[in-house]
Formats: C-alpha cells, sequence, structure tokens
C-alpha cells in the first residue's frame, strides 16, 4: 500500500535527486546555514556584520563581510545579516549619528545641523570625524546586539542539547 501511494523504499533518494536538480545552488546554500554557530562566533558574526553595516564603505559591505567571515571562520549568513543595519530607512540616522559623534570626539563640539553648513564646509573636511564616529557608533550598538547575540544562541543551544538554562527545570 505503501508504495501504491509513491512512499517505497527509494522515495527519500528520488525526492532528494528531485531537488538538487530543482535548485542547483541548493547544496551550496543549506551548507551555508548549516555553518556553526556557536554563541562566541555568532556574537562576533553579528559584531562585524554591524560594524561593517555602519562603516561608510557603500558597495563594499556585504562583499567585505563575506570576505572577512571567511577568513575569521565566522558564520557568513549572520555576518552578512549584520550589515543589514544599513538599510534605507536607517541610513540618514546611522550617517548622521557617526558624524555627530565623530566631530564631537575629533573637535570637542557638535556640528551644527543645517542647510546652511552642510552647503558651507566640504564633506572632505568631515571625512576623518565621519570614520571615527562610525567605529564608536559600531562599538554602541554592534556591542549590546553582540551580547544579546551570545545569550540568544547559548539558550538555544542549551535547549537544543537538552540541558537547562540558569533556573530551568527541564520538562517533564
Amino acid at each position: 500500500m505503501g508504495e501504491a501511494c509513491g512512499v517505497g523504499v527509494g522515495s527519500a533518494a528520488l525526492e532528494q535527486q528531485h531537488r538538487s536538480r530543482r535548485h542547483p545552488l541548493g547544496s551550496v546554500l543549506r551548507g551555508l546555514m548549516r555553518e556553526r554557530l556557536d554563541p562566541g562566533r555568532a556574537a562576533a558574526a553579528v559584531w562585524l556584520g554591524i560594524t561593517l553595516g555602519i562603516v561608510p564603505i557603500y558597495g563594499f559591505q556585504s562583499v567585505l563581510a563575506l570576505v572577512l567571515a571567511s577568513l575569521l571562520k565566522l558564520n557568513r549568513p549572520v555576518t552578512l545579516a549584520g550589515t543589514l543595519i544599513s538599510n534605507p530607512p536607517l541610513q540618514p540616522f546611522l550617517f548622521l549619528g557617526a558624524l555627530q559623534v565623530g566631530h564631537r570626539a575629533t573637535r570637542g563640539s557638535w556640528l551644527p545641523v543645517s542647510a546652511a553648513v552642510a552647503y558651507a564646509t566640504p564633506l572632505t573636511d568631515h571625512v576623518i570625524a565621519l570614520l571615527i564616529g562610525s567605529f564608536i557608533l559600531s562599538i554602541v550598538i554592534g556591542g549590546p546586539a553582540a551580547a544579546a547575540t551570545y545569550l540568544f544562541v547559548a539558550r538555544s543551544a542549551s535547549r537544543q542539547s537538552g540541558g537547562s538554562a540558569a533556573g530551568d527545570s527541564p520538562a517533564a
């Protein structure tokens, strides 16, 4: 009866073969999603992704994230996801925040926000402040995100392994 319904002995092998024909990159994508994800490396991947997402190297963020994650043996999808902090709704705030923090760190004062000031000074006068500010901002935003990632992955791993988290008792 099972074979009449198409659930024979070789159906799992046929299904796997069908999937691989359907998606030539399927095995590559499945491999990426199964990369090792321990708490420390996950936190480092998130921090690296957020840092590269905030640093104003537009157009190179994703490529550099993948290269550095590969070299550092970090989870590439998680690192790439971290760079998505640099999305259109957040980008003006990240840019202005980095510029303000960097100006404060390098010159000791906040940059006046007005169209007149923006047009009166060339952007090259603010490049160093922007770079320094983006690194400071990446620590301020990436640090807590990395800590939260560490806690989340550690808790998930402890639940999957059947261990109990701090103060939790296993369900009977």
